[in-house]
């Protein structure tokens, strides 16, 4: 019995040392631990936490978070080279408002991924895009912009930009940029540039070059008479360049470029609506889809003078000639004469005081000095007639020739040797 005493102090006192020793640790895991702290959500933005709760032994190579979203896995590393105890996260963009996400801390060694527990947050929004740069801020249809700042989303697709409500393609983008092409459009001045990310958009802007007609000289002429237009930005904005006289094209004869965009047109002035009278035009060059009026109009001068007009009748059929500085129209069916004198800008019928040939179309009708000569022809039963009469003016007679060696339905004259 006093052995078996001595026995269990003995157990007591080795039992009681052991749990009192200060510098006794428990073994190292291989591997760390980590743990997925709440989110910190504000209006804006929303901050995902983590924390290191034990290294272990194995070197940590990467650290960070495990994001989904739209149940995509989107991992944001936030490796660093120092220690790591709490580590954070802020997401800026592509946060959906009232929408709730999972997210999970993650530790990464050379052997193991360690990940904590998913943890969910509901989003109040996000950051809108801010606008830090655009360049250039200027320029034409076609012209290379390329736009930079931050909170443009982490998700390309989501990305989109619009001028003037019109959507256009995206050569190129990311987080804190975006890069895309002017498109042509009749716009001038300064186009609204909304960029889109996700749920969010914000404004810049971007000023479209256009034409600009400075001059025309002269501002009057006759048609197919030249211009010249002068500006700036005439040719810039398309590959084809066309200058309108009201709704007439105008031809443009020769074109010249010179310094500071300066570039000049020469320009044949093309026939308007009313030949007999003046017309007054608007002139609008169009380059690409631009187009721009002059403030002027150009005055088209009449190509045809109006004279006393002569009403010849009911019939059809004329043929004309001028002699001795006058103008002679003949009615075919009556064979009476129209004189026209441009001095005293008058007519006067010549009616014959003689006998005149019976009525014939497709006669052949021939001026020769003072006289009209009148060939062969058919009657209104077809019948081929080959009588040759002429008309004197001087006496205002109708005279018969000898008869035709031959007859025709249909001929044409001429003179050679002062032969006809």
């Amino acid at each position: 019995m006093k052995y078996i005493l001595i026995i269990l102090l003995l157990i007591i006192s080795v039992v009681f040392n052991t749990s009192c020793v200060d510098d006794v640790e428990l073994p190292e895991k291989d591997y760390p631990f980590v743990e997925t702290k709440d989110a910190v959500v504000t209006s804006t933005n929303v901050t995902l936490v983590g924390k290191l709760t034990q290294k272990g032994r194995d070197k940590i190579i990467d650290y960070g978070f495990i994001f989904i979203n739209d149940s995509k896995e989107i991992k944001y590393s936030i490796y660093e080279t120092n220690e790591i105890d709490d580590f954070e996260k802020i997401i800026n963009t592509d946060l959906k408002k009232n929408t709730t996400y999972t997210y999970k801390a993650y530790i990464k060694t050379e052997k193991y991924l360690i990940l904590g527990k998913a943890v969910t947050f509901t989003a109040l929004g996000s950051e809108p895009p801010v606008v830090e740069n655009i360049n250039p801020n200027r320029g034409f249809d076609g012209t290379e912009v390329k736009i930079s700042g931050k909170y443009f989303g982490s998700e390309k697709d989501k990305r989109h930009i619009y001028i003037n409500d019109r959507e256009v393609n995206i050569s190129e983008s990311g987080e804190n940029y975006i890069s895309f092409t002017i498109p042509p459009s009749s716009f001038v001045g300064d186009a609204v540039i909304r960029i889109v990310a996700g749920e969010n958009e914000t404004n810049t802007t971007f000023t479209v070059i256009g034409p600009e007609i400075e001059s025309i000289t002269p501002l009057t002429g006759h048609a197919g008479s030249y211009i010249v237009v002068s500006g700036k930005n005439l040719t810039e904005n398309g590959d084809q360049t066309m200058i309108y006289f009201g709704s007439y094209l105008g031809l443009i004869l020769q074109k010249n470029i010179g310094a500071n965009a300066q570039t000049t047109f020469t320009v044949a002035i093309p026939p308007a609506d009313n030949v007999l009278s003046e017309v007054s035009s608007p002139i609008k060059l169009q380059n690409g889809e631009k187009i721009v009026e002059y403030k002027n109009t150009l005055l088209t001068k009449s190509s045809w003078k109006s004279h006393a007009s002569e009403y010849f009748g009911s019939d059809y059929k004329y043929d004309g000639f001028s002699y001795n500085n006058k103008g002679y129209v003949m009615e075919v069916e009556s064979m009476e004469f129209h004189e026209y004198n441009p001095v005293a800008d008058k007519w006067t019928t010549i009616k014959p005081i003689s006998n005149k040939p019976d009525f014939y179309y497709n006669s052949l009708l021939i001026p020769s000095g003072d006289k009209f000569y009148k060939v062969g022809g058919l009657n209104y039963l077809l019948e081929l007639n080959d009588d040759l009469w002429y008309f004197k003016i001087s006496d205002k007679t109708w005279n018969k020739k000898n008869k035709l060696p031959f007859v025709f339905q249909s001929a044409k004259s001429f003179k050679l040797n002062n032969k006809t």
